[in-house]
């Protein structure tokens, strides 16, 4: 990166516009930026940070409101203007700060906001990229790969901070050293091993406070279910005065062998075995309480099951009662049905007799209403008949003549048709069969002839149109061969202009010049920005996707914890309903099927309770456990959108997605332009190539048109012969009518004549042949049924009528149906049997009392059955409790390890725990970063110290500090190692100098390897001798031999003897001003200015 030119104006303490030529300085390769104390160097170095970065650089960041030259007139706009180079490309940006300007009507001032507006120099002139504060920015930083804290180190080296940052401690040189280089990964992995270790800590936490809560829990409800003396004397041992399960208590006693033994040792044996005893939640404790849980409930169910059969006994007896009362009401009801039935025979078998009458009179008048019908069609076909004989007659005689048809033969077909639609002889006699026959024969002989005559017709107008369209190509021919000979001397002069065109666009193309790789370049700057624009929509999609991963982690630990206590209340609520259930069967002095009390002062009772089922307590248990996974799988869910976010944010260079997009556009915008350029040439080459074409296409097209020309001539010489030739043989097509038309309507009427005629012969035809069939059947259905036309008239009855009669039939049927159904019936045929047998029906007394006792051993069955089942639930969920648990204890167990691991990696990146150094990752990191520093540093103080002094990095930890960023120099003289606090004024003034370069050096390569061909050393040189002044001058100059540009910011007189090419700042009670001494075209120095 190379500065070209300043321009600025009304900025710091310049009132007016002055510039600064790098380029003349450049030849020189070393100047000197000279002048008093306040005249406004640093100014100058303010200028170009500023024109770049809008800010300024070091301690005066923030204060670019304040820039404005308080020497400036109240209308001079604040401006600075900067053009530079990186690699092949040159910029220019100009930038303005905020300021107050004087309003532009009235008095008074108002805002102007700042503003920037950044080129490119394409083909000698500067070409807009943006005027975008944000996006110049990106842009400039995308330019020089530099933030403004690492150009200030690069490009400016300002030697009191380095003289700070060369004596300061570690944790000061690691706040400078961030800035400058990029840790932000290193640091999001410290940060993301300090929250997993504080997640897997937490998750092993929270399961282990699960277990514990569980396990009292478990306790609890086994002390309430159980009874606790019962729970504590199954977890001693027999020895120690626990009661076997399955023995007596009495029989404990006797262990020792019949010894008696001492109580006091019998007190501190239980003693001992009571504190040596499992604890709630252990593999032991579950044993004895399942075992305890175990006898109960197999008691419970001995109980219930005697209990179930008494019940199923009474309940028995209870329903053989029902059945014998029920039979007998069913035989008398079918008595009474039967009796009943009998009672109307007579009747129904009348009504019977008049529906089937009333069926046999419909089948007959069917008969007879479709031969009407038939007859009535058969009429008709004999009208449309006369019709079509009346049509023959109706024909002109002259269209029989004129196409030589037999007129006596026409006469005699209208004879027989108007015959044949008058006879009155009765149909489907053998003679009017043989007289159709022959007459439809005969139909279709005039049928044929009426065909073929309007095949002739049709030939003879097709003739006709011929001869026409024959006529009418030839007239269209001549025209066309005027127009061709028209063609012939436009496509002459059509051959002169597409010559002309062809000439100017080729002049056009020459006129464009080629620019061979700017397409490329520009295409391949837009992949750039397009892979940092998606890297940049990635890790905005990744921070919304962590934030929603976390939000679900905090979801789904609320559900979990919800989850446990929906569990643990489902729990309470049925301990609570069956205590409930029991306590409704207990009275005073009966034994309680739980404790065994007779006594019951507190029964629980069933108020507002409702009851709560195994499969609900096992479907709560199994919410807890899906809650718990689900959390789990959150908690991953969230640490690797984590680790994602920070992967896509690095990848982005830390640019956020409108950033990146403002430079895809201008980049986007640069190709676009380049492409526009290399189109527009090969439209004008392509341009040329095509009127070159036209002007050969238009010498082949008039070559064509003569040929064409030619060929149309001897077309409309032949098109005209054959029109004379198909008009003479027209002449006599018409047959002696108007013309071929007339003729061939004429013959279209004789076809459609007879062709109307038999189809009227053969509908008539087939209508007499039904008719007769019809009449046949009509009779045959009459004599079949005995009765004459009338009788099976007056058979059919009225609608509604026959319906009623229909119904009653079909009703006696299903009485008569149902009765035999119920005569076979299971109650009636066991009522029927116990009346032989003499039994008699019980009443209503007998039945409520088997009722009374069927209920009560009800009700004890069912007391005893809850009493089973709240047994069984407690061994049951006792079971369950202890799975929960060992499941947990497994899981604890690697959460354990893995807490352990996270906390080992989360101090090693922290530099805590085993880390020797006490050294963090960043810190790591920064530490080879200084080491390459140090190196880079060492090139320059060899040669600036005359071979004596070596900047070294030095990681020894010093007491309780962390340690990593050291820095120490090496005195070749005395071959010790040196604090840098122990260095000179000089001494100091070179290492920091040094240090300045190396460091410069180091962060120009991290940034990408951009050179940066323009430096300036601030201050600092008054504290060296004479010969370490020229050791120092000969360093600076070597970077000058390098290609480099270094400007030196001092006021110190011997320099102004040593570097002949300047900056002047002059002071003034105005202002200050710029000019360029001892370069080539600069001003003469004023008499009396020399050093």
């Amino acid at each position: 990166m190379r500065l070209h030119r300043l321009r600025l104006n009304a900025f710091g303490p310049f009132p007016g516009t002055e510039a600064v030529d790098f380029d003349a300085l450049s030849e020189a390769g070393l100047f000197l930026l000279r002048g008093e104390t306040g005249a406004g160097k640093t100014s100058v170095l303010d200028a170009v940070c500023f024109a770049l970065y809008g800010t300024l650089p070091g301690v005066r960041a923030g204060s670019e409101k304040g820039v404005r030259s308080h020497y400036a007139t109240e209308d001079a706009i604040p401006e600075v203007e900067l053009e530079f180079s990186v690699r092949e490309r040159r910029f220019r940006i100009t930038r303005s700060p905020e300021w107050q300007r004087p309003k532009k009507r009235g008095t008074g001032f108002t805002r102007a906001n700042a503003s920037v507006a950044l080129a490119e120099l394409v083909d000698g002139e500067y070409a807009a990229l943006s005027t975008r504060l944000d996006e110049v920015g990106q842009q400039i930083s995308t330019v020089l790969g530099m933030d403004v804290h690492q150009f200030t180190r690069v490009a400016m080296l300002p030697q009191g901070e380095f003289a700070a940052f060369l004596r300061s401690d570690d944790k000061n040189r690691e706040a400078l050293l961030k800035r400058l280089f990029d840790t932000r990964v290193f640091d999001r992995t410290t940060a993301s091993a300090a929250e997993h270790r504080r997640l897997t800590e937490l998750a092993a936490g929270e399961k282990g406070q699960i277990r514990t809560a569980l396990a009292e829990d478990a306790a609890r409800h086994a002390g309430e279910r159980l009874g606790a003396e019962a729970v504590a004397a199954a977890l001693l041992p027999p020895a120690a005065g626990g009661t076997p399960r399955g023995g007596d208590v009495g029989d404990a006693g006797d262990a020792g062998g019949g010894e008696t033994a001492d109580p006091v040792e019998a007190v501190e044996a239980v003693g001992e075995a009571a504190a040596s005893a499992p604890e709630p939640g252990e593999g032991a404790w579950f044993d004895a309480v399942l075992g305890l849980a175990g006898e109960r409930e197999a008691a419970a169910a001995r109980a219930a099951a005697e209990g179930d059969a008494e019940a199923q006994r009474l309940a028995a007896e209870l329903g053989a009662l029902r059945t014998r009362s029920g039979d007998a009401m069913a035989l008398s009801t079918y008595e009474a049905r039967a009796a009943e039935l009998a009672a109307g025979s007579e009747a129904a078998a009348e009504r019977s007799a008049r529906l089937a009458l009333h069926r046999t009179g419909l089948s007959v008048r069917s008969e007879l209403d479709a031969s009407a019908v038939a007859a009535e069609r058969a009429g008709k076909a004999a009208e449309r008949l006369g019709a079509a004989a009346a049509a023959l007659a109706e024909l002109p005689a002259r269209t029989l003549t004129g196409e030589g048809l037999d007129a006596e033969a026409w006469a005699d077909l209208h004879g027989r048709l108007r015959a044949a639609s008058a006879a009155s002889s009765a149909p489907g006699q053998a003679a009017d069969a043989a007289g159709a026959s022959a007459l439809a024969a005969q139909l279709e002989l005039w049928r044929a002839a009426a065909a073929a005559r309007e095949e002739v017709a049709a030939q003879a107008l097709k003739s006709e149109e011929r001869a026409r369209a024959l006529r009418g190509s030839s007239a269209a021919l001549q025209a066309q061969l005027t127009r061709s000979a028209a063609a012939v001397t436009q496509t002459a002069a059509a051959v002169t202009a597409a010559r002309a065109e062809a000439e100017t666009a080729r002049l056009a193309a020459l006129a464009l010049p080629e620019e061979p790789g700017a397409l490329e370049a520009a295409t391949a700057r837009v992949t750039d920005a397009e892979r940092v624009l998606a890297a940049a929509q990635r890790a905005e999609e990744a921070r919304a996707a962590e934030a929603t991963a976390a939000e679900t982690e905090r979801g789904r630990d609320a559900a979990r914890t919800a989850a446990r206590e929906a569990a643990y209340a489902l729990r309470v609520r049925r301990e609570k309903a069956m205590s409930a259930i029991l306590a409704s069967g207990l009275s005073d002095g009966a034994d309680c099927p739980v404790c065994g009390s007779t006594e019951h002062p507190h029964p629980a009772t069933q108020e507002g309770l409702q009851e709560v089922s195994t499969e609900a307590i096992a479907a709560a248990d199994a919410a807890v456990a899906a809650a718990e996974r689900s959390h789990a799988e959150a908690l991953a869910a969230h640490e690797a959108a984590r680790t994602l976010l920070g992967e896509h944010a690095a990848a982005a260079g830390g640019l956020a997605p409108e950033a990146a997009r403002a430079v895809l556009d201008g980049a986007r915008q640069a190709a676009a332009e380049a492409k526009e350029r290399a189109a527009a040439r090969e439209r004008a080459i392509e341009a040329e190539r095509a009127h070159a074409q036209q002007a050969r296409e238009a010498q082949l097209a008039a070559a064509a048109a003569a040929e064409e020309h030619a060929r149309r001539g001897a077309e409309a010489a032949e098109a005209e012969a054959a029109a004379t030739a198909a008009e003479a043989e027209h002449e006599g097509a018409a047959a002696g009518h108007a013309d071929v038309a007339a003729r061939r309507a004429a013959v279209a009427d004789l076809a459609r004549v007879v062709d109307g005629a038999a189809r009227a012969h053969e509908q008539f035809t087939s209508a007499r042949t039904e008719a007769g069939a019809a009449a046949q059947r009509a009779s045959a259905r009459l004599a079949e049924a005995g009765l004459s036309a009338e009788e099976a008239t007056a058979a059919v009855l009225p609608a509604a009528a026959a319906e009623e009669l229909a119904a009653a039939v079909r009703a006696r049927t299903a009485q008569e149906a149902a009765v035999l159904e119920a005569s076979t019936s299971e109650p009636v045929v066991r009522a029927l049997a116990a009346r032989e047998q003499g039994l008699e029906v019980p009443g209503e007394d007998a039945l409520a009392q088997a009722q009374e006792r069927a209920a009560a051993a009800a009700g004890e069955r069912d007391a005893l059955a809850s009493a089973a089942t709240l047994a069984a639930d407690l061994r049951s969920d006792l079971a369950a409790r202890r799975g929960v648990i060992e499941g947990l204890d497994r899981e604890l167990g690697p959460l354990m390890a893995r807490a352990k691991v996270a906390k080992a990696i989360a101090d090693l990146t922290s530099g805590n725990g085993e880390n020797r150094l006490n050294m963090s990752l960043s810190t790591y990191v920064l530490a080879a970063r200084l080491e390459a520093v140090a190196e880079a540093a060492t090139l320059r103080l060899d040669a600036m110290s005359d071979g004596r002094y070596r900047l070294v990095h030095v990681d020894e930890k010093r007491g309780n500090k962390r340690s990593g960023l050291g820095l120490a120099v090496e005195d070749a003289w005395t071959g010790s190692r040196r604090a840098p606090e122990t260095l000179s004024g000089g001494e100091t003034f070179m290492a920091s100098l040094a240090l300045a370069l190396g460091l410069a050096d180091v962060v120009q390569e991290e940034a990408g390897g951009v050179d940066v061909e323009t430096l300036f050393v601030d201050e600092g040189f008054g504290t060296l001798d004479p010969e370490t002044l020229e050791l120092v001058l000969d360093g600076l100059d070597q970077l000058r031999r390098g290609g480099r540009l270094v400007g030196v910011v001092s006021h110190v007189a011997e320099l102004g003897q040593r570097i002949g090419a300047q900056v002047r700042v002059d002071k003034t009670r105005h202002g200050s001003s710029l000019r360029l001494v001892g370069v080539a075209g600069a001003a003469a120095e004023p008499e009396g200015e020399a050093d």
